[in-house]
């Protein structure tokens, strides 16, 4: 199964999303999102600023195999990216 996302905004909002994108997956991909759901938080949450929330771009994507409830095969790439600036 495969899943895909990407979300622009402000970091804790990019943190909901990602949260709340699990609640969209079924089945194998569920699982394997679930699974890089952490590590992903953990990389846009590196994202702080003292004053204010900086405005992070992710995107990532999945792919693996599931057999018997158990992943045999799984890759997935995450890219994090922080834009400086204001938003208008």
């Amino acid at each position: 199964m495969s899943w895909s996302i990407g979300f622009i905004g402000k970091t804790s909002d990019v943190v909901n999303a990602l949260k709340a994108e699990s609640d969209k997956q079924t089945g194998a991909s569920k699982q394997e999102y679930d699974a890089s759901l952490p590590f992903m938080v953990g990389l846009v949450q590196q994202n702080v600023e003292k004053d204010g929330e900086p405005i992070v771009k992710v995107e990532a994507n999945g792919h693996g195999y599931i057999e018997n409830g158990i992943a045999v095969s799984n890759q997935v790439k995450v890219s994090v990216e922080r834009f400086y600036g204001n938003l208008v």
